[in-house]
């Protein structure tokens, strides 16, 4: 139980500690951790501008709060909230030019923080932690669907 209890209360501390790491390198630039992971979210999962209904699901947050992103997102020129041409009530959320030539120029930057952050991990620890945490993310949505 002890060992459980510590990685509970370590997965709240990284996410913290990230969260604010993560706000400092981006605040010069006006966007969060947060509004970060929403980019990161539409480039790694979507082809296409993806709804903003179908981001909910894989940020784990409610559709005000990822509107509220988007909005402040767009207002800073990183996406563009756009109506679903079939439907008008549809909002999709669509990345700028802006957006991407942000991130083509800051890539070196992201590369550099990743390997800080996982340096004294060999390849197969990588891999461990990488199942370890999907193992979790299965266990954490088998919960969520009993609620």
């Amino acid at each position: 139980m002890h060992a459980m209890t510590e990685i509970f209360g370590n997965l709240f501390y990284l996410t913290n500690k990230l969260q604010t790491m993560v706000d400092q390198e981006f605040e010069p630039y006006g966007f969060t951790a947060k509004q970060w992971f929403l980019m990161v979210v539409i480039t790694r999962f979507f082809d296409s501008p993806p709804k903003l209904s179908d981001l909910t699901e894989y940020m784990g947050s409610s559709y005000q709060n990822i509107k509220q992103l988007a909005v402040k997102l767009e207002n800073n020129g990183f996406v563009e909230i756009q109506k679903d041409p079939s439907d008008k009530r549809v909002l999709r959320i669509a990345l700028t030019e802006k957006c991407t030539t942000f991130w083509t120029e800051h890539q070196n930057e992201d590369l550099k923080f990743m390997n800080a952050l996982f340096d004294s991990y060999s390849s197969e620890e990588l891999q461990n932690f990488y199942a370890y945490i999907e193992k979790l993310s299965a266990s954490v949505k088998r919960m969520e669907e009993k609620l």
